[in-house]
């Protein structure tokens, strides 16, 4: 399997208002649980021109968009799957990319311009992420992201992104997780859904829905419906549990402004190399220095219409037949998520299933909610 590169010219539909738009990726709302990356979702991107496809990982607790850049031969160039079928993954460049240009000191969005050697000199980025030695690092561009209308496929919107040129990947990035680029998704003004609303493309909101059986949706500026349940967005340091049976009872989640996630799929199961079975119930409680958060996993939202609205800092939540994805005309081929189980070998360096520490299996999506 490899990604094919083909040419798109974005379009608006006439006499629809942009900041009432709903948008997704070119490819499709489509997202994907893949099992020999580990426990994350990920979706199909195209960047630059002509464009070129990135398998990335979404991150609700980051706000970088970065993808491999100019790495090789120090980065993840394929994923082989357990039935030996490959896919090839790009690397980005701005030699190749017509429409690709540095990000300057002098910009707004430059984060890190007090490393900077002269404003117009490239802005330097680096973030470090909460499993352990693993970072991404390089420099700032600005590249066109293909997006389409989540309502009509062959609508097309071409928009200059910044996102981060990973020259450098560490710890799990050489190996799964995130080998081919993330998706941050925080309310930063550097994340995606922030400089889409910027541009009046569409609300600085999102959501993002979830199946049992590994097939979710991303879609841009999707914001409230009617009789969804909501809690407000936070930032404040999260309430301390205590844990004092290890029975799973049937589990809610109730949120500061009284409502109630009834939580469908409250554990992930999966069995190790030497035939033991864990039980893993997705929430954790961080202590690491100045990232003390909370994290709930993926599985705790199965079935649910998610909502991050940044504008009316809410986070909402609606019962949703999270499988009627919107059908779009075929890209690149793709594959169905296997189920878990039993590792497979590793395979001349491509990533395998598992190989990274339980701690990222535990920690799917990161949601900063006052629960």
């Amino acid at each position: 399997m490899a990604h094919r590169d083909r040419v798109f010219h974005g379009r608006r539909l006439a006499g629809e208002k942009a900041n009432d738009s709903t948008l997704t990726f070119a490819s499709g709302n489509t997202t994907y649980h893949i099992a020999e990356l580990g426990f994350l979702y990920y979706a199909n991107v195209s960047v630059g021109t002509p464009e070129s496809w990135f398998l990335v990982a979404l991150d609700t607790g980051s706000h970088i968009f970065w993808l491999p850049c100019d790495c090789v031969p120090n980065c993840v160039t394929q994923l082989q799957f357990s039935s030996d079928e490959v896919l090839d993954f790009n690397i980005y460049s701005l030699r190749t990319s017509s429409t690709g240009t540095q990000l300057p000191c002098s910009s707004p969005l430059c984060q890190n311009s007090l490393s900077c050697v002269s404003s117009e000199g490239r802005c330097p980025y680096g973030v470090h992420y909460l499993q352990a030695n693993t970072s991404s690092s390089g420099y700032m561009v600005e590249d066109v992201l293909h997006l389409s209308m989540n309502s009509n496929s062959s609508a097309r919107i071409n928009a200059k992104i910044p996102f981060g040129c990973g020259v450098r990947q560490t710890g799990s990035f050489l190996s799964n997780g995130a080998p081919n680029g993330l998706l941050g998704l925080t309310m930063d003004p550097i994340s995606l859904p922030s400089v889409l609303a910027s541009q009046n493309l569409t609300s600085n909101s999102y959501s993002m829905c979830f199946t049992g059986d590994g097939i979710g949706k991303i879609i841009f500026g999707d914001r409230d419906s009617n009789e969804q349940g909501e809690t407000p967005l936070s930032t404040d340091d999260p309430l301390n549990s205590i844990i004092d049976d290890l029975n799973i009872p049937s589990i809610n989640l109730t949120m500061g402004s009284g409502g109630i996630i009834t939580v469908i799929d409250p554990t992930i199961i999966f069995n190790t190399e030497d035939g033991r079975y864990v039980y893993c119930l997705a929430v954790l409680k961080s202590e690491s220095g100045e990232h003390d958060i909370n994290i709930i996993g993926e599985n705790f939202l199965t079935g649910y219409r998610i909502v991050f609205d940044h504008e009316r800092m809410v986070f909402g939540w609606k019962e949703h037949d999270c499988g009627e994805v919107v059908p779009v005309s075929p890209r690149p081929p793709f594959f169905q998520p296997t189920v878990l189980g039993t590792p497979p070998p590793n395979r001349s360096g491509a990533p395998s299933a598992l190989a990274h520490s339980y701690f990222l299996i535990c920690t799917i999506l990161i949601l900063i909610l006052s629960v």
